[in-house]
Order: C-alpha cells, then structure tokens, then sequence
C-alpha cells in the first residue's frame, strides 16, 4: 500500500466492474470520519463543483456495482423480484412506490457487510446523521459549502427513475445516497443554491454515492435526539443538556482549531470571535457534534 502525507491520507485502489476507483482517504478534523475524496466510479476528486470527471456513478439505492450505475447503461421496465437483478440494465418505474425491486427490501445498504454493499473493503454508505454532521462543519450549507469542505462534493445531478436521463449535472444541485430509507422511498443528501441536508426521494433514482471508512464511523444515531444546546445563537453562556454523561467539549473553529475546552455542561463563550463553531461532545455514550453560533 502506498501513503501520502497530506493530513491524514492512505492511497490504495479497487476494482469494480469494468472500472477502476483510486482510494484516497480524507478525514474531517472535527468530526474524526474519514471519506474516500472522491464519488464512486469518478476518474478523480473534484476540481470545481462541475468537474464532469469526479462525478462518478449513478447508483440505484440499495443495488451493487453491477453495472446499472453506468450513466450510458440501458434501461429496462420490468421490476426486480430479488435482491440481485442479474443484469447491469438501470430499472425505470414511472408509479407507485417507485422501487427498482419488488417487493421493496429495506436492508440492503446497512454496514460494511451490507447486502450489495458496493464501497471498498472497509467502507459503506454514510448515514443520514453521518452525512449531517459534516454539514454542519462546512463554511455555508449549500453546494459551495460542499465543495469546499474536505469531501469537495461536485454537483452531478441525479438519474431520472423515469426515463434514466440524467438531470441538471453541472448546475447547481447534488444527489448523494445514505444507507437510510423512510417508508418506501430512501434518504439522501442534496445541496443546492441554497440548501444542503437530508431529504427522501423513490429508491429507483440514480445518485451519486460517497463511502465512508467504517473505523470513523463513530455517529451514535439513536442518542443524537437526547442533546439540547441552549441558547443557540448565543452571547454569554450555553448550556448542554444530555442523557449520557458528558466527558468532554471541544469547541472548534471552522478551520479545524480547537478554541476552547470543558468539562462541565454550562461554561461561558464570552471571549470567542462572532461566528460559527463546532462542538464536539464526547459522552458515555459516543461522540456528536453539534452546531454553536456566537453572537
């Protein structure tokens, strides 16, 4: 295996079918995960949001890399009745619940040993939560912001379930899958003009996947709901009120520099600059990161 030294980066490749991803980890300082810097499929990371070449491929949620994530791949009508389609063809479904499979199976992308898991060895989809939490260490919640973060995400577009075209690639929007379903559609990070977060759109659409390293996957989900910042934006003292016990408090610029540390869940915020900072909270529980603006 070969290393560069550029922050905390390990080069490696994998094969998929018919192509090649170059792996190249990058690891976000506040919240600890590590990514691979470039979609699945792409030739390269992302020179500018519309790097055609970092685009990558389209994956249907919850499929392998059998070839259907191709953007020329053909098309076909007729739905899947298993996990594995057995063909590399993009399955359209213009009605109802919009899957590419029926009947919908609902866990098929979850962990590293995630049925058609279709990430390198070691990684798997992002969660919703996952995918969150970078957000909210970007320098703005939109497609610039994505961009401009470790994960340098370009604006692909998405492939239509209707008729496997691919939409506005090169505008302003992206699409990327989470290992997450709500009900009969799935979730998904999008970023646009003027948003970036988690929404939920029919399985059978083409998106953009961006893996995440499993051994940086340390987002606790199920207690993110159990923290309360309070107030948020604020001018003098904040308080954080939590279920777990809390270890410690790492307040970090956007820059990635630690500006303050504590132990305690109420403590004074009076000397830092106006702005936009990160905590990071470490409990008995597991690590979150939540959002703090200063007044």
């Amino acid at each position: 295996m070969k290393k560069i030294v550029l922050g905390i980066i390990c080069l490696s490749s994998i094969a998929s079918l018919n192509a090649q991803t170059t792996v190249v980890d990058v690891t976000n300082p506040v919240t600890g995960r590590t990514w691979m810097d470039r979609n699945l499929g792409a030739s390269q990371a992302a020179t500018s949001s519309t790097d055609v070449a970092s685009y990558g491929d389209y994956f249907q949620w919850g499929r392998n890399a059998d070839g259907h994530q191709f953007s020329t791949s053909n098309t076909t009508s007729t739905l899947s009745n298993t996990s594995t389609p057995g063909h590399s063809d993009f399955i359209l479904n213009q009605s109802g619940f919009k899957d590419w499979q029926d009947p919908q199976n609902d866990n098929l992308w979850q962990g590293v040993n995630g049925i058609n898991n279709p990430c390198p060895s070691g990684y798997r989809l992002p969660t919703a939560a996952e995918f969150n939490a970078e957000v909210a260490t970007w320098s703005s919640q939109d497609y610039v912001g994505g961009f401009n973060s470790i994960l340098r995400l370009p604006v692909a577009g998405f492939r239509s379930s209707a008729d496997a075209t691919i939409v506005n690639p090169g505008g302003i929007s992206g699409f990327y899958q989470t290992s997450n379903v709500n009900l009969s559609n799935s979730s998904y990070l999008a970023i646009n003009g003027s948003l970036a977060g988690v929404y939920d759109l029919e399985r059978a659409a083409g998106m953009c996947v961006r893996c995440i390293k499993e051994a940086n996957a340390s987002l606790i989900e199920s207690n993110q709901p159990s923290f309360s910042v309070y107030p948020n934006p604020a001018t003098n003292n904040v308080t954080i009120e939590s279920n777990s016990a809390i270890i410690s408090i790492q307040i970090v610029d956007l820059t990635g520099a630690i500006v303050q540390i504590e132990t305690q869940n109420t403590f004074s915020i009076e000397h830092l600059t106006n702005g936009v900072y990160l905590m990071s909270i470490k409990t008995d529980d597991g690590t979150v990161t939540k959002r703090l603006i200063k007044e």
